[in-house]
């Protein structure tokens, strides 16, 4: 009869505990303290190779020379090789072609479009006015911004900022990393968002000579490295818990960002809608900005606050990703959790 009874009970509690949640019962000690963000960000990000962004015919003794006439080669392209030596400048591009051995001739080119890489060939023209072989082509090897700090892991300083992908102006595609760093930066002015059409931050970076830490991925869910030391901002001082996805409610919420200077400053908004996602996206929430102090400034969200934090009952939930075009109070926010397994 005792036992029985002790398996009755064992049994009971497991039910329980079964029923509860699985997110709820363990997530809180598998997720990290971090220190919150909300600061601005200088990002400067170098492409493994060089990005194609246009083409120039060459002045020559003849005239005019089109030296890709025979190529195959698009806006957008990432240029790898020249004759199997890899380039990441534009210095080693232009030393390259003017070599003693290559100077004058058809060279192979490997480029990357997309996920396919692509071998083809150009013949380089030789530039009236310098003297020099020209490749006739105008080319990028870094993409600079701005955007927010969205958290630094407490334990080991690794961070991750933005909530979406930084995306090359030129060739509206994800820049393909192959190395960055992170500055201090100042806000300086914003562009207010306005329907229709999105208002942005403006800023300059400070002391770029001292980055304050790497990028190391660039992903569909924002940029991640190491800094060299925690970030700390005065609001909130000492690392906070993360939020597990599945007790975020719809309801009072903040987000820190800053639209002057570099301190970060806390505005309250609401969480309009959480949406109940197996697969990791950047529009994990709805939220909808309440402070008439950002709305009389900027309008609500504008370009350059991605990645501000938001934060519900004194706990981080996730980061701002992106504002709707015709209502700049509203805007979508990424699960803080989807960040952390990037």
């Amino acid at each position: 009869m005792f036992r029985r009874k002790r398996i009755l009970v064992l049994f009971t509690f497991l039910a329980v505990l079964c029923a509860l949640p699985f997110q709820s019962v363990f997530a809180s000690a598998a997720l990290p303290k971090v220190y919150v963000g909300g600061a601005p960000i200088g990002i400067t990000l170098k492409t493994d190779g060089l990005v194609i962004i246009g083409r120039s015919d060459v002045v020559t003794e003849k005239g005019l020379v089109n030296t890709l006439e025979e190529s195959n080669i698009q806006k957008g392209d990432l240029l790898l090789c020249v004759e199997d030596h890899p380039v990441s400048s534009s210095e080693e591009l232009s030393a390259l072609i003017n070599r003693e051995e290559y100077r004058g001739k058809t060279l192979a080119i490997r480029l990357k479009r997309g996920d396919r890489e692509i071998e083809t060939r150009f013949t380089p023209a030789l530039d009236l006015i310098t003297g020099e072989y020209k490749a006739g082509l105008w080319v990028k090897e870094d993409t600079m911004g701005i955007g927010t700090l969205t958290f630094v892991r407490a334990d080991n300083f690794e961070y991750g900022a933005l909530g979406h992908a930084v995306v090359d102006p030129d060739t509206k595609q994800n820049v393909r990393l192959r190395v960055g760093e992170v500055t201090h930066c100042s806000v300086t002015g914003y562009q207010r968002g306005q329907r229709g059409k999105a208002g942005e931050l403006k800023g300059v970076f400070v002391n770029m000579k001292s980055p304050i830490g790497s990028v190391t991925r660039n992903t569909d869910l924002g940029i991640y490295g190491k800094m060299n030391k925690p970030v700390i901002q005065a609001l909130y001082p000492e690392p906070m818990e993360i939020m597990p996805r599945d007790q975020i409610r719809p309801g009072k919420a903040s987000i820190l960002c800053t639209i002057s200077g570099s301190t970060p400053t806390e505005y309250a908004i609401e969480i309009t809608k959480v949406n109940h996602q197996n697969k990791a996206s950047d529009k994990s929430l709805v939220i909808r900005v309440t402070d008439k102090r950002l709305l009389e400034s900027t309008g609500g969200i504008v370009q350059g606050m991605s990645g501000s934090p938001i934060l519900q009952n004194g706990k981080l939930v996730g980061a701002v990703t992106h504002v709707f075009i015709n209502d700049p109070a509203r805007g979508y926010g990424v699960f803080v959790e989807w960040m952390l397994e990037q």
